[in-house]
């Protein structure tokens, strides 16, 4: 044990202590001083005050404390700190679940200290994006917390953690991976190991509950610019999207509410995440419907997803200084999330429904965020030059989803035998999806093709969406003909089902022929190599 604790120890790059000190109260006020100072510089008459107060900030800058923190945890040093857990405690397991693109390893740790396969399994998942490290420290922190008093943990939480999915971009301290991919814009296609390893762990787990750890940016330019921080150093969202079953998107909404319990005396600031321009004139919103990142990725499984970000000041010359306080916070929400049980009867009867499958006649592919009442809502902002926390009315606050189109949900879709079928199957097979090769042709009744007539690759300023829209027609519905070795797969009675229309329908707003790899495989005249077989 004392050797595990040491790892912590040893070096200031890993030292922030195991618990919330002094040091996380003076940094926090020091760098939103910083900021304060950096914003009347820009006013004439305050100027000559301005250097009373840098003089100032330097003083407190003498006497910071001898422990203060130096910098985040790092791949080598993680690896330490899980190898001696494993080594130390029988009811702490680690092992590698792949590599990422430049050979580094991918490492899983389960704590468990009960009997059986009934426990409540939670998966936490660190640093997607290798800037972002508030998440990931938290995670080893809890990891030896937990090494050095194990009744912290549950009997029945089955725990699983993935602290760095993400090591060469914390190693270049970097947002993107070592073949500068965006991992949690990747969850849709699976192209980079890192996220194949992470859907292989999850398909033989079956988590119960998924959290993804990242941070933003609270002094981003159009919210300093007008004076205003964003007021929470904890944030957290839940899974959402259209493709998942109502049930577990409304169990997972109400987690966010209820996470305010867990900051009840704090000076840690905790809200709802949402993201979107300065309010009152731009929107705010929830994150987004999309399949593509993991909370939504996995949350299409059945399970109960949340991303929770930590705010962090990104314009300050000490972007890690107050590091200790982001961690804590995570930590005090991690905590919250594995020991509560008040509901964890329902939701898992919620989730075992939800990974049965559900019938939707009719599946969404064109949906947004509006207000759909048109009614105001009062966001938070912490004005820089007062650290007042204020309220901002607003009308652009979007909270209902929206679904502008919908197809008829098909039985099955097939791939006709060409080319570009094995860059189908690669995807299937990454996403564990079965489907079937038809030895025979087979008539249908009713098939429907369809055109890509146009990737739009600039941002939508009319609805405020990403770029890669896919404009899609649809073709008239008519008997066919499958050829042999055209692929099948079913679209509906399983949860693969659903999976399967989340990412394969070609009508969808934001489907597979954003990828380059998917685009090159229409033909000149815009047909997309997928049809929909539909029903009776």
């Amino acid at each position: 044990m004392a050797q595990l604790r040491s790892i912590f120890d040893e070096s200031k790059q890993n030292c922030f202590t195991f618990s919330a000190s002094l040091w996380q109260r003076w940094a926090s006020y020091r760098l939103l001083l910083l900021i304060a100072v950096s914003h009347l510089a820009t006013v004439p008459s305050m100027r000559l005050h301005v250097f009373s107060i840098l003089l100032a900030c330097l003083a407190l800058g003498s006497i910071a404390p001898a422990e203060s923190p130096k910098g985040p945890i790092g791949y080598e040093a993680a690896r330490r700190i899980v190898a001696d857990a494993d080594r130390e405690h029988e009811f702490i397991s680690s092992r590698v679940i792949g590599q990422s693109g430049q050979g580094r390893d991918l490492m899983l740790v389960r704590l468990h200290r009960g009997n059986g396969e009934s426990a409540w399994k939670m998966m936490f998942v660190g640093v997607q994006h290798g800037d972002e490290h508030a998440g990931k420290d938290a995670l080893l922190h809890m990891i030896g917390d937990i090494a050095a008093n194990p009744s912290l943990l549950p009997e029945d939480v089955d725990l699983y953690v993935v602290p760095m999915i993400n090591p060469d971009g914390v190693e270049a301290d970097l947002r993107r991976n070592g073949h500068d991919a965006d991992l949690n814009r990747d969850h849709l296609v699976l192209l980079q190991p890192e996220t194949q390893a992470l859907y292989r762990t999850v398909r033989e787990v079956q988590p119960h509950v998924v959290v993804d750890c990242h941070e933003y940016a609270r002094d981003s330019g159009a919210w300093k610019r007008k004076g205003w921080l964003k007021p929470a150093i904890v944030t957290m969202g839940a899974v959402n999207s259209p493709f998942v079953h109502p049930a577990i998107r409304d169990r997972a909404a109400s987690w966010i509410d209820e996470a305010r319990d867990a900051f009840v005396g704090s000076d840690i600031t905790y809200d709802e995440y949402l993201v979107g321009g300065v309010p009152p004139e731009e929107e705010q919103r929830r994150s987004t419907f999309d399949t593509d990142d993991l909370r939504n990725g996995t949350g299409i499984y059945g399970t109960l997803s949340f991303i929770i970000e930590s705010g962090r000041l990104t314009t300050v010359s000490e972007p890690q200084a107050d590091l200790a306080v982001r961690v804590e916070g995570y930590k005090r929400l991690i905590w919250y999330l594995i020991r509560k049980d008040d509901d964890r009867q329902e939701a898992r009867a919620e989730i075992e429904a939800a990974r049965k499958g559900f019938e939707m006649d009719y599946i969404p592919v064109n949906y947004f965020w509006a207000n759909g009442g048109h009614t105001p809502r009062l966001v938070d902002a912490v004005e820089i030059e007062t650290s007042r926390t204020i309220q901002v009315e607003t009308w652009n606050f979007m909270d209902t989803m929206t679904v502008k189109r919908s197809v008829e949900r098909p039985l099955a879709y097939a791939i006709p035998s060409s080319p570009h079928q094995k860059i189908y199957t690669d995807l299937l097979d990454r996403h564990g999806i079965p489907y079937e090769v038809l030895s025979v042709e087979r008539s249908e009744p009713r098939l429907q093709s369809a055109r890509l007539l146009a990737v739009d690759d600039s941002e939508d300023l009319l609805y405020n969406r990403f770029d890669g829209r896919q404009v899609v027609e649809l073709g008239d519905i008519g008997s066919g003909i499958l050829p042999s070795g055209t692929v099948l797969i079913a679209a509906r009675g399983s949860n693969a089902g659903m999976r399967v229309c989340s990412f394969l329908e070609p009508s969808l707003l934001y489907g597979l022929y954003q990828w380059p790899v998917f685009r090159g495989t229409v033909a000149e005249d815009g047909k997309i190599p997928v049809l929909r077989v539909l029903g009776d």
